[in-house]
């Protein structure tokens, strides 16, 4: 009797598991339908989600479905296993969800970033739960004889943590590849290469740019702005810039738009014959798809997979997510470069790894760069420029450091180290060999980047006695719009709330400051969307179907995953900015930004 209770009970259990995966199936499929509008994507998704759901079905069904099949027998399904065979079991499933996720971690970005970030943390949890399994099954059988030994190895995991667990800083490098063309383009060449019309003293350019937002969505608005402007007037926008000055993502974006702005000018730039004197470009968009080819790429997966493979057990050495993101961005921007050359590639585009001091953007001479980071011990700026060939200062007063072999790469990821994704990273200032500084977002002390451009401007005054426009390019959708409102929802904390309008403030107050000493107000290029899809000023805008593109444009993750249609949208943003630009800075565009096909 009490087998066939036991059987029945067994029975109902699998029947419940079951109908609850028949639930959430169905209730995945609802969700997705109201989500998707194109049927095929819905269809994909539904068919997908049903593998998990069959394979829950068969653990759950398995001996019974073997039974049938004539490959087991009630007895053997019923009879126990050793302990020591169920711990080896369980150990060998544990230590190939290990390998397999070190592999996907340790693999090539590009193959890491086909995988996708859901890949690693399925393979994570897999290998978690298959860990606590079999620490649990060792310490059921161990504690029968041994009183307390739960309680006594809970402590020493506990110490352990507490002695392993400390902070490590980030040592990220980039190294250049053997067949890199590591010369950087000559000021001769560049001249030769470049439209005579573009050349431009330093004191006489008129435009500064500063540029922030969080993740690859900025880093993506700010690159397209750049370099659509750059396309749209065949080069002429680039070469009237004094000076750029980068936070976070607006790093990232100015930094891929300069190098790949370089390499198009050692190429050639825009000259093609007299295509350009004739506002004719032969390739429309040159610079535009470079840069649209290196950041609209899935750059959270690579950070993501090795925080869980080598950063979360803590192992011994400096964290490695940064160095994946740093490895991500690189090979992306290589990729892109090498896409437009004639194959085979003999000498590999440097890219990243370029030594910030040799950061021209293809400009003579070079405008003055800065990405901003944050001194996580004071809350002060620390800053990054290729000035006076390559510096590191802070606005304390201290007098600059030579950056000697520091890349670009790394400049821009002291300056977008977002929390979580990417560690602190460790900078020596002082050569007398002081301890180094810890280094955070450079959102934390100025999410402008205005500040370090006005010190550059008041440095430079000459500049001031002309005209003077500041193109301040924000890549974060507004937090207050027609379509989006945060009013009404309750804050996480009210003094966290309080801290991040503060930090919003700052920014707010030295675009203000930067725009008194130039005295004229700034030109704002904000990533929006509702401007994209056409949200009409209206009392029922917010339930209609644009706004409801708009909303769903907005969910990028941290902004770190860019999706193909969300991409199509901040490039649809970039071009109605870029003719505010080229309006404001009196150029005609050559070439009118291509209407972009928004999902529907």
């Amino acid at each position: 009797m009490i087998g066939v209770g036991t059987e029945t009970s067994a029975g109902v259990t699998r029947s419940i598991l079951i109908g609850i995966g028949i639930a959430m199936l169905l209730a995945g499929g609802v969700l997705l339908a109201m989500h998707t509008d194109k049927w095929r994507v819905w269809l994909w998704s539904v068919s997908s989600s049903i593998l998990p759901a069959l394979l829950m079905v068969f653990l759950v069904r398995r001996r019974s479905i073997l039974e049938r099949l004539g490959m087991d027998t009630v007895g053997a399904s019923n009879a126990e296993r050793p302990f020591g065979e169920v711990v080896v079991t369980v150990v060998m499933m544990l230590a190939a969800s290990v390998v397999a996720l070190l592999l996907l971690a340790f693999s090539p970005p590009v193959v890491v970033r086909g995988f996708g970030s859901a890949a690693a943390v399925l393979l994570f949890l897999g290998a978690a739960t298959l860990l606590l399994t079999a620490l649990q099954l060792v310490i059921r059988r161990i504690a029968r004889d041994v009183p307390g030994l739960t309680t006594a190895l809970a402590l020493s995991i506990a110490v352990l943590v507490a002695g392993f667990g400390s902070e490590s800083v980030g040592t990220e490098e980039l190294k250049v590849d053997a067949s890199a063309n590591t010369a950087p383009p000559s000021a001769s060449a560049t001249a030769a290469s470049a439209p005579a019309t573009v050349q431009m003293s330093q004191a006489a350019r008129p435009l500064y740019v500063n540029a922030y937002g969080g993740g690859l969505r900025a880093a993506a608005f700010t690159a397209e702005v750049l370099a659509q402007a750059d396309d749209a007037t065949c080069g002429q926008f680039g070469a009237q810039v004094a000076a750029f000055s980068g936070v976070s993502g607006g790093s990232v974006g100015i930094a891929t738009y300069l190098v790949a702005r370089q390499e198009l000018m050692a190429r050639g730039g825009w000259k093609n014959g007299r295509a350009c004197e004739i506002g004719l470009p032969e390739a429309k968009t040159p610079l535009t798809d470079i840069v649209t080819r290196a950041l609209v790429q899935d750059h959270l997966s690579p950070a993501i997979a090795r925080m869980l493979a080598v950063d979360a057990p803590h192992f011994p050495g400096s964290p490695t997510r940064g160095q994946a993101l740093l490895d991500s961005w690189q090979s992306a921007l290589v990729s892109s470069l090498e896409e437009d050359e004639p194959k085979p590639v003999t000498n590999r585009p440097v890219a990243f790894a370029l030594r910030l001091g040799e950061l021209t953007g293809g400009m003579t001479p070079p405008a003055r760069v800065y990405f901003n980071s944050t001194n996580a011990d004071s809350g002060h700026i620390v800053w990054f420029s290729n000035r006076d060939d390559g510096l590191v200062g802070d606005n304390l007063g201290n007098k600059p450091v030579a950056a000697g072999g520091l890349t670009v790469g790394q400049a821009i990821l002291h300056s977008a180290r977002f929390p979580i994704i990417s560690p602190a990273g460790a900078l020596t200032l002082d050569p007398a060999g002081h301890a180094p500084v810890r280094l955070i977002d450079g959102g934390y002390a100025d999410n402008s980047g205005a500040t370090t451009l006005l010190g550059e401007l008041r440095a430079h005054p000459q500049a001031a006695a002309g005209k003077v426009i500041l193109i301040d390019i924000d890549g974060n959708p507004p937090d207050e719009s027609i379509c989006v409102s945060t009013r009404g929802k309750p804050p996480i904390l009210t003094a966290v709330r309080g801290l991040l309008q503060a930090r919003s403030a700052h920014a707010t107050l030295a675009v203000e400051q930067f725009s008194e000493r130039i005295g004229s107000k700034p030109l704002l290029v904000q990533l929006n969307l509702e401007e994209v899809y056409g949200v009409v000023n209206t009392k029922d805008a917010k339930d209609s179907a644009a706004c409801e593109k708009v909303r769903r444009a907005q969910q990028a993750p941290l902004g770190w995953y860019v999706s193909y249609g969300a991409a199509q949208s901040v490039a649809r943003s970039a071009s109605f900015g870029v003719n505010r630009v080229c309006n404001a800075i009196g150029m005609t565009p050559q070439l009118a930004a291509q209407p972009v096909q928004v999902d529907r």
